[in-house]
């Protein structure tokens, strides 16, 4: 048994060897600095090692902390300055054959959390660097500054996000990159606030990214994941990943020249649902997000940093392989049963954006959230290089050995915390946030082997929680079981991410077909319609939702079961509509129409 205060005792007899160690003179060509363990030493190295002015003697050196190493960080790494060379990388870099490297946060004086500052580039591997300082105050664990900078993590495990975003990239301009593998986000948000707790976020500015890649990475309880409001994206690759238990959003970015998304596990994302107010303040088009996302593009934000403006018939954008899943846990909070205005979930927040005529509460929009929106339809329907393909939208439980929502009375506290976030929770009624958390949230206590209060651990299953799956599902790409392969280990062995990018490159130039998990034999008729329209399928009907051709939703008619039902459309416009179909097993067929 190891906790906090037993690893201050056993590094503090190491801090004058440490201190003597950090502060040697080191030639400037030598690569590597050997950062002993103890109390600031880190910090003390790597702020010390410059030259006048505040540069690095040498930009590149890659700072390495020992196996089975603790370190106690008093105060935060300073890395560069507004004056300083901005091409340098901070490179940190455990050292393997043994246990991660420790980094924890000991605030100086009793002080608040501090925020490690980065001119210039960051890389981090093999580390375990938990956000929470000891005293249970917290801050961003890193922000970036300057422009065209790029992050990458590798083998690196975090978790207690208490105080906003993991890596903040908004002060960076100019095409930023970030590549993150085999990493682990764990519990990374204290459910203050669902907008908060991204891995990383870069905000309203519309500075683009130039290369967003990302592999055999576990996300839980994130907030919004991975966060770009205005950014679009030149390249991104995400490939075997698993991301449970958000209660926004995964991706809030919408533009991309050529991007990704493959072999995925999405369990209970955006599961609180979102108020049409916020909506319309938020998203760039007020159009509800669903877990993965296209949009056209907007030229005015690809001329800001790229210099050129692709056109749609240029897009590359492929969704296959991924499965997607909703806890029947949070069902009573969708049906109703935990708001006492209407049998939907509701909102009598505002936000500080309701629309003019509009009266509180608000109805949650988007829940459980689509996999693929009917606008991102569209784009699939319109355009040969804009694909969906072999993807399972809430048809298959995955049967995880650790479940996103472990019982029902652990789903009935995510709807309390849901009703108190929207403002119509009943007086003096709270949540259990300790039932959500999958990890004990105790920055005092270091993880070990299936143990919340060990001696550190070598890799991600050597935790008490098991995102492995029992149901048989694999990739019809490679061949693998989806999601993180970190909980795979012989198969994470043989992945090579850049020989799995050739492979899903193949596969989307081999694949014609531009279908999401389609219901059998679904027609609509006539088309075009003028006042009714038939639909017919072999499998029941849940559900019909018309949307105009810009993906805004106009109607939604509930069909019980049916199998042939007759819809009124004497109040639509002329013009274009889709209408999507949910069966009752879950799956979706849509169909374009026209109204004259």
């Amino acid at each position: 048994m190891r906790n906090f205060t037993k690893i201050i005792t056993s590094t503090f007899v190491l801090f004058i060897i440490a201190l003597s160690a950090a502060f040697a003179q080191v030639p400037a060509d030598q690569e590597v600095i050997v950062v002993e363990p103890g109390s600031g030493t880190l910090e003390k190295t790597i702020n010390g090692d410059t030259i006048a002015g505040g540069n690095r003697i040498n930009p590149n050196r890659i700072y390495q902390l020992k196996k089975d190493g603790v370190y106690v960080m008093e105060s935060p790494i300073l890395f560069g300055g507004e004056n300083t060379d901005e091409s340098a990388t901070l490179i940190i870099i455990g050292e393997k054959g043994g246990k991660k490297p420790i980094v924890v946060m000991s605030p100086k004086d009793g002080g608040n959390a501090f925020t490690n500052l980065v001119h210039g580039s960051l890389t981090v591997k093999n580390v375990y660097w938990p956000s929470q300082a000891v005293n249970n105050t917290g801050a961003v664990l890193f922000r970036l500054f300057r422009s065209n900078q790029t992050l990458r993590l590798e083998d690196f495990v975090t978790e207690f996000a208490t105080n906003g975003d993991l890596f903040d990239l908004r002060p960076t301009t100019g095409p930023t990159s970030v590549f993150i593998k085999n990493s682990y986000f764990r519990d990374n948000t204290h459910f203050k606030n669902s907008w908060n707790f991204a891995v990383f976020a870069r905000g309203d500015n519309g500075e683009p990214f130039d290369s967003i890649w990302i592999e055999n990475t576990t996300v839980t309880n994130s907030g919004l994941t991975f966060f770009g409001k205005l950014n679009p994206i030149k390249f991104m690759f995400f490939d075997h990943n698993t991301i449970i238990n958000t209660p926004k959003y995964v991706f809030f970015f919408d533009q991309y020249l050529e991007a990704y998304f493959t072999n995925n596990m999405f369990i209970n994302c955006n599961w609180e649902g979102e108020c049409m107010a916020t909506y319309l303040s938020q998203l760039p088009d007020g159009v509800p997000n669903g877990v993965t996302n296209l949009d056209t593009i907007d030229a005015n934000l690809w001329t800001l940093g790229h210099g050129y403006v692709p056109a749609m018939e240029d897009v590359k954008w492929l969704s296959a392989n991924n499965l997607h899943f909703t806890s029947p846990y949070l069902d009573k909070y969708y049906a109703g049963d935990y708001n006492s205005v209407a049998s939907y979930p509701i909102s009598n927040r505002d936000w500080g954006f309701l629309p003019p005529g509009t009266s509180l509460p608000t109805q949650v929009e988007n829940v459980p959230p689509a996999f693929i929106t009917a606008k991102t339809q569209t784009l699939i329907d319109n355009y040969a290089g804009v694909k969906a393909i072999n993807n399972y939208d809430n048809t298959k439980d995955p049967l995880m050995k650790t479940k996103g929502i472990a019982s029902q009375a652990v789903g009935d506290e995510y709807a309390k915390k849901a009703r108190n976030d929207y403002g119509v929770a009943k007086a003096g009624e709270t949540y259990d946030a300790s039932v959500m958390y999958f990890g004990d949230n105790n920055p005092m206590t270091i993880p070990g082997i299936k143990t919340e209060n060990g001696g550190g651990f070598n890799e991600i299953t050597d935790f008490i929680e098991d995102f492995s799956y029992d149901a048989d599902i694999k990739s019809e790409i490679d061949g693998r079981h989806l999601g993180s392969l970190s909980w795979y280990p012989s198969e994470l062995a043989g992945y090579d991410g850049k020989a799995a990018l050739a492979q899903i490159k193949t596969f989307y130039s081999e694949t014609a077909t531009n279908e999401i998990s389609k219901a059998s034999n679904f027609s609509i008729y006539p088309n075009p319609a003028q006042n009714s329209l038939n639909i017919s399928s072999e499998s029941p009907m849940e559900s019909a939702t018309i949307f105009d051709i810009t993906g805004r939703m106009l109607n939604l008619i509930n069909l019980n079961g049916v199998r042939q039902k007759t819809i009124d459309v004497s109040n639509l416009e002329n013009g274009f509509f889709i209408l999507k179909v949910k069966s009752v097993t879950g799956e979706y067929s849509s169909s374009k129409f026209c109204k004259e």
